[in-house]
């Protein structure tokens, strides 16, 4: 798969109902400290991105969240693709940013 199309691809099929269960998972295991929760949607987004973590990005990220992301992260299709599909920037700055993926 070439870095463009890995862009363009993996997010949700269903984005409205996809993104409303990973954000009720994510709510119980807040509440409840130390609960694994298991997610159960289809983000594919490119390596070395996790699918759970692409999960949350596109679940908790949107234009109003800077995103800082790893030296290993920053350097693949991961920024380009949280970008398209959430619309968050990419800060290089840790103290600007709203949410880290390593």
């Amino acid at each position: 798969m070439s870095t463009q199309s890995q862009i363009y691809g993996g997010a949700f099929a269903e984005p409205v109902f996809e993104a409303q269960a990973v954000f009720r998972t994510l709510m119980d295991c807040f509440a409840r400290p130390g609960t694994i929760g298991r997610l159960s949607t289809a983000a594919s987004p490119p390596p070395p991105l996790g699918e759970a973590s692409g999960a949350v990005a596109l679940t908790l990220c949107d234009h109003d969240t800077p995103v800082w992301l790893s030296p290993a992260l920053s350097k693949s299709a991961a920024p380009k693709w949280i970008a398209f599909h959430t619309g968050a920037a990419v800060t290089d700055t840790k103290n600007e940013a709203r949410f880290a993926f390593f």
